[in-house]
Parts: C-alpha cells; sequence; structure tokens
C-alpha cells in the first residue's frame, strides 16, 4: 500500500489523514494545526451568535408592535365610526318613512272626519256617499293595521369583512429604506449668482446651468464641459431633462426650447395652445411633456413628446389642479411610478401642502401640510431621491426636509453650508447637487 506524503511538509513526513475540508493529506502536527485554526474560527463566531440570541431574547414585542397596533386600532375605530354612520342615517330614513307614511293616513282621516261632519251638518246625506265612506274607511283601517303587522320592508345585505381588507406585508418592512440622510461636506463648488439658481437641471452625467446670458454643461466634478449664448433677452423660467428626447427643455416665459448638449445648439418647439399668463414649471415623462402656467388657480398642461415636435393632448384646470386661490408652486414627474409630486401654495392663510398624483388623472394619492415651510418670493422647489423618496427645500430656514414614499416626515436636515440651499438633484452615483444664492455645491449622500 503507497503512502501519502504532507501536503504541507512534503516528502520529509507521511500523512497521517486525508482532510474532508480541505481535501489535503496531513501529517499529525499540520492536521492539528489546521483543526485549530478552524476552530478559532468558530470562536467569534458563537460570541455573535450569542449576542443575537441575547438580542432576540430582549425584544419587546408589545413595544416593537405598538406603532401597528395604533394603525389597526384606529382602523377598528373608524370601521365601528363608517357604521354608526351608516346606521345612524339609515335610523333617520327610518323614521322619515314612518312619519311620512303616517302623516298622510292621519290627513285622510282627518279629510274624512270633515266630510262626514259636513254631511250630518247639512243633513243631505246619500247612500252613493255613505258607501264611498265606508270603503274608505276601510281602506284606511287595512292600512293603519299594515303599520302594526308590517312597517316597511327592509333587506339587509351581510356585512362581510375579508382578510385582504388588512395585509402584513413583512418583506416590504425590511427593505424599506429607514437609515437616515447625510450629507458629506462640499466635495466642489461653484459660484454662481442668486437670478441664476433657479436656471438649472441634470441627467445622471451633466449639469445644464446659467449663467446669464450663457448656458453653461458641467460634468458631476463640476468642470467646464460647454457653453453657448442664447438669446439676450431669453427669460428662463424652468429646465429640466428629457430621457424621451435625450435632451434639455428650456421653459421661457412664452416659449419652449430644445438643446442638444452636443451641439450647445438651440431650437425652439411651437406650443400650440391657449393660455393665461407666462409659463411657470415643466416636466416631462418619458411619454408626455408637462407645463403650468403661472396664475392662481393654476392650469396644467400635457404634451404628447414627438421626435421634433409637442402635440397638445390635455388640459387641466381648477379645482382639479388647485382651488382658485392656491398655486402649483413647482412640480416633478417620476418617470419610476407614472405619478407627479407637486408643492401647492395657499394665498389666503399661506399654508403648502406636498402632494403625490396620478399623471394621467392629477388625482391626489397623498398629501401633507409643509408646517415647516413658510411663504418666501423664492419658490419651494424638491427634488427625488432615494428610492422614490423626496427632498424638500425649505430656504427660510436653510432646512431639506426628508420624505418617504408615503407621505411621512422622515428627518429635518439642516442645511449649514454658508447660504440657505435653493435647489438641490441626485444623480445615480449618490451625489447630491445643491445651489445656493451664491454658490452650486456637490455632496455626496452618506
Amino acid at each position: 500500500m503507497s503512502t501519502q506524503s504532507c501536503s504541507i511538509c512534503g516528502p520529509k513526513r507521511t500523512s497521517r489523514a486525508l482532510c474532508n475540508c480541505c481535501k489535503e493529506y496531513l501529517c499529525l502536527d499540520h492536521l492539528k494545526e489546521h483543526d485549530d485554526l478552524l476552530n478559532a474560527q468558530l470562536e467569534p463566531l458563537i460570541d455573535n451568535i450569542n449576542q443575537l440570541a441575547d438580542r432576540l431574547q430582549q425584544v419587546n414585542v408589545d413595544s416593537l408592535l405598538q406603532p401597528i397596533r395604533l394603525q389597526l386600532d384606529q382602523w377598528k375605530q373608524e370601521a365601528f365610526q363608517s357604521i354608526e354612520r351608516i346606521y345612524e342615517q339609515k335610523s333617520n330614513e327610518l323614521n322619515e318613512l314612518i312619519s311620512k307614511k303616517l302623516n298622510h293616513l292621519r290627513q285622510e282621516t282627518e279629510q274624512i272626519q270633515t266630510k262626514i261632519a259636513q254631511v250630518i251638518r247639512n243633513h243631505d246625506s246619500t247612500n252613493e256617499q255613505i258607501d264611498v265612506f265606508v270603503k274608505t274607511i276601510q281602506n284606511l283601517e287595512r292600512e293603519t293595521t299594515d303599520i302594526y303587522i308590517k312597517p316597511i320592508n327592509i333587506n339587509i345585505r351581510p356585512l362581510i369583512l375579508e382578510d385582504n381588507y388588512i395585509i402584513f406585508n413583512v418583506e416590504e418592512q425590511i427593505n424599506n429604506n429607514n437609515d437616515p440622510l447625510m450629507l458629506s461636506p462640499i466635495i466642489q463648488t461653484i459660484s454662481s449668482s442668486a437670478n441664476d439658481v433657479d436656471c438649472i437641471a441634470c441627467n445622471d452625467t451633466c449639469i445644464l446651468l446659467h449663467h446669464h446670458p450663457t448656458l453653461c454643461l458641467y460634468d458631476f466634478n463640476l468642470n467646464l464641459i460647454k457653453q453657448t449664448h442664447p438669446y439676450p433677452d431669453m427669460s428662463i423660467a424652468d429646465m429640466c431633462w428629457s430621457l424621451a428626447l435625450n435632451r434639455f427643455i428650456i421653459l421661457t416665459d412664452y416659449d419652449v426650447f430644445v438643446l442638444n448638449d452636443k451641439t450647445m445648439s438651440l431650437e425652439k418647439w411651437d406650443i400650440r395652445t391657449r393660455k393665461k399668463g407666462h409659463w411657470h414649471s415643466i416636466t416631462c415623462s418619458l411619454e408626455h411633456l408637462y407645463l403650468t402656467a403661472y396664475k392662481w388657480g393654476t392650469n396644467a398642461y400635457q404634451f404628447n413628446i414627438r421626435p421634433s415636435s409637442f402635440v397638445f393632448n390635455r388640459k387641466w384646470t381648477s379645482p382639479t389642479t388647485c382651488v382658485k386661490d392656491e398655486s402649483i408652486d413647482h412640480f416633478i414627474h417620476n418617470n419610476n411610478n407614472n405619478q407627479i409630486a407637486m408643492i401647492l401654495q395657499n394665498r389666503i392663510n399661506n399654508n403648502k401642502h406636498f402632494q403625490l398624483r396620478s399623471d394621467q388623472t392629477l388625482k391626489c394619492i397623498w398629501s401633507i401640510e409643509l408646517k415647516q415651510c413658510q411663504m418666501t418670493v423664492h419658490r419651494n422647489r424638491f427634488c427625488s431621491i432615494r428610492e422614490n423618496e423626496w427632498l424638500i427645500i425649505d430656504s427660510n430656514q436653510s432646512h431639506l426636509l426628508y420624505i418617504s414614499r408615503d407621505g411621512i416626515f422622515k428627518q429635518i436636515i439642516n442645511y449649514n453650508f454658508n447660504q440657505p440651499p435653493r435647489r438641490a438633484f441626485q444623480n445615480k452615483s449618490n451625489f447630491l447637487l445643491v445651489t445656493t444664492n451664491h454658490s452650486v455645491n456637490l455632496h455626496q449622500l452618506l
């Protein structure tokens, strides 16, 4: 029988065993050394699993589930209130029905009483009259008896509550990003003016900034790539990136321009629609261009995107867009879920709301009041971050308001970088671009 040498010692020593772990022949010394090494790797695992067991033992189920139970309790209370409301409504309807029937019988009875008394008083009764009185009284007696026997027919359908009215989605809860949002210090910055900070748009690789009277294209290291000089009197209201056209779209007070970022050529595209007031905001989906006109009771317009034109599709007016004393401050389309987010401001009570709506009907999905935001001469801007979440700019208090995909306030971030923020954009590389009155700052989302 042939012998095998130790894989580590070589021909000097004969192996004593074949290690099933590494499939090598080892001598006794190296077999023990190998065994000790494996055991050494197990010791920290024992510590980790013991710590995990302690954590699981200390979980307070009641405390953990309290927020969920509060939602269940609220649902139960609202369900009971709905049942009570329907019960009260139907009870009132029942009273009205029986009262109406009784009032009718009483009126008929009083009329017969009056007629009989009149005939007796005039002494001019006839057999025909008496027969009519008898039949009428018999009918009234029968209808009165019916009230006691079966006053009103009722048909009650059973209230069926299905299990899927309430669904616990553990997977979604686990995957939901609850990490706080943190910003790195400023990585790079360029100067800008207060008149330019609203005129900015981004895609995943570059930034378009209006340094009046120049349109400048930067990369995300804030290096200037290209620039062009558009019309000197061009008053830019807003800008956005169109993924469908692979172009930047520039909105002025009265016109729409398309910018080819490769050649920096600017082309005016006609938009034929009647509107009052000048254009205010712009956003794009994969199929449509959306515009708002600046006025209280804002009008919104949807256009189909064609290779060389925008074709008018529909117009929304107040109150679908907002009530007459509100205006749409800013809006952004989210291509991930075919929805439009917008900020509304009210000139009567100075309130602002952040809403998520359907991009086809503008039906509101959820709405939250921005109690932190005050009325300001600047528009309250916002951007989409992470997975369908939102970052709202509060310039007055130098805050960034972090909103979840479900419309829940998650965090208020103090933007302590010399100047209040005005706009923000995130690209796929997790960079956050923040504009102020005097600079454009680049941060990393941590």
